[in-house]
């Protein structure tokens, strides 16, 4: 039994401890039953099965069944109240030390998932201080508060943290495989927060990676769900969409309300962002029927997603959610998180309204991200097209092209009310390259105006990048070689460019149809 709950085998697992039970062995098999049959999508079976099993007599089994319990209540059937009060119950029922250190272990990863990260770090400190350093009460206790750190510190706290919770989490993992998904969790956002956005991408696709190799569903959908966050900051939304799709399949047919409301969470956003509002808002409307509790430290990335799927539906309210999730985060502490959502306000139009605030957080917040938020927010107060080149520049240097990009579009439409079109025509060539081929719709990208060719500057610029002398080009539209050299100087001043070297990417690039975020077309009279 053991050795399959250890391989992840939870269909043997839970079969042969449904046999132990009824040989009378239930509290040996309370953990490969509660946890087997929770990770198989039978939670509430899992509970009426672990309630039914007789009181135990030794103090240690009686907390041991608690914290499967809870733990069962809280992330399988999203019971958070149920989960505390059986927690607290076990504290007060044993008086071991040992006895008491895990369910107040478990008592503390609850609030941290639950978004009480400060009270959370503060008891797992305790559990820390009291348990034996190799017991399982002092491993679960230090991923608790490494993933609470990873919320409230720089990264010159949090990382070091998290790493010295890596290896007792291995050690432990055969008996707890949920310490590696609050732990990737963990990693992630550090990352996410602090502006590191490849290491966050690469850690989440390792964990899942890990997870398929296992063939361990429930984490494969938790990792789907990292995945879409680090492909969320890179502005990657074919991939957001593709993760978020797996996670919610999965999620579906567990039947793990939690895990499902944030996937659909961050389904509405990539659908959002890629023009899909009538399918965004349907994502999002089933993301709220489950009032989940289990993950509430991940409720800002719901509300912001909230905050994208109105402004794709036009609502002038999208910024004032967006400060919610901002509202939410410094509830709990989470600097790092507050300065993103603040950073979200700012690019959906309302920049000067949290400047401040913003400034406040990038001496806080630790890493590069809210240093570059800051920044950029400012740079759209003032309107000055070469700050907001250098935060296009530093935006790119996190890891986000998206955001890279944005900052590059409000640039070009900065330069082009000045009348410097040249710089203009490369900001906007910049914009387009760093956005890629997912289009995301953002309000910066969608009012990037491009270049406008007349239709001859058009049609002689395409034959000059197909290799056509201007010679050539004469004798096909029956214009004299300087007419024809004209209309090229022309193109060049427009695309920002000084001869036909670029002229052929350029002019892909520009194409109306190459890009959804269109706001010029280069078919209309100049």
């Amino acid at each position: 039994m053991r050795d399959a709950w250890a391989h992840l085998d939870h269909e043997l697992s839970a079969e042969l401890a449904a046999h132990a039970v009824a040989a009378g062995q239930g509290t040996r098999a309370a953990e490969p039953l509660g946890y087997g049959l929770m990770f198989l999508g039978r939670a509430r079976e899992a509970e009426e099965r672990l309630a039914r099993l007789p009181r135990p007599a030794a103090e240690r089994d009686r907390a041991r069944l608690a914290c499967v319990r809870a733990f069962n209540l809280a992330f399988g059937l999203d019971s958070v109240r149920a989960a505390r009060a059986l927690l607290h119950s076990a504290l007060r029922d044993v008086a071991g030390v040992e006895s008491r250190a895990e369910p107040a272990a478990v008592l503390a990863l609850l609030d941290v998932a639950t978004g009480r990260c400060r009270a959370g770090a503060g008891l797992a400190e305790k559990v820390m201080a009291e348990a034996p350093h190799d017991s399982r009460a002092h491993c679960v206790a230090e991923v608790a508060r490494a993933v609470a750190l990873a919320f409230l510190r720089p990264p010159e706290e949090s990382f070091p943290a998290l790493e010295r919770a890596r290896e007792p989490a291995l050690r432990h993992q055969a008996e707890l495989p949920w310490l590696e998904f609050f732990l990737e969790l963990g990693w992630v956002h550090a990352c996410l927060l602090t502006g590191d956005f490849p290491r966050a991408q690469a850690r989440a696709a390792a964990a899942y990676d890990r997870a398929v190799e296992r063939r361990f569903p429930f984490a494969i959908a938790w990792f789907c769900l990292l995945r879409a966050l680090a492909a969320r900051a890179r502005g990657e939304l074919r991939e957001q969409l593709h993760r978020c799709r797996e996670g919610v399949a999965i999620a579906r047919e567990l039947g793990n309300r939690g895990l499902l409301a944030l996937l659909l969470g961050q389904l509405a956003h990539g659908l959002a962002l890629s023009g899909q509002t009538a399918a965004a808002r349907e994502a999002l409307a089933e993301a709220d029927e489950p009032a989940q509790r289990s993950l509430w430290l991940l409720q800002p990335w719901t509300e912001l997603a909230r905050s994208w799927v109105a402004a794709a539906g036009g609502s002038p309210g999208a910024s004032a959610i967006a400060e919610r999730a901002a509202a939410l985060a410094r509830e709990s502490g989470a600097a790092g998180f507050e300065s993103l959502a603040l950073h979200e306000v700012a690019r959906l139009g309302e920049p000067g309204h949290v400047l401040d605030r913003l400034g406040e957080l990038a001496g806080r917040a630790g890493g590069d991200a809210a240093p570059q938020y800051a920044a950029h927010a400012a740079a759209l107060v003032t309107g000055d097209g070469d700050a907001l080149a250098a935060s296009s520049a530093g935006l790119e240097r996190l890891g986000s092209p998206l955001l890279a990009a944005e900052a590059a579009a409000e640039e070009a439409n900065r330069h082009r009310a000045a009348g410097n079109l040249a710089a203009a025509a490369a900001a906007a060539a910049r914009a387009l390259r760093l956005a890629g081929p997912d289009g995301a719709r953002t309000p910066a990208l969608e009012a990037l105006e491009r270049p406008r060719l007349t239709r001859r500057e058009r049609e002689i610029a395409e034959l000059a990048a197909a290799g056509m002398s201007s010679k050539e080009i004469s004798l096909r539209f029956v214009l004299s070689v300087r007419t024809v050299e004209n209309h090229l100087q022309r193109v060049y001043r427009k695309l920002g460019i000084g001869d036909r070297a670029e002229l052929a990417s350029l002019l892909d690039l520009f194409h109306p149809g190459s890009h959804p975020a269109s706001g010029g077309d280069m078919n209309r009279a100049a």
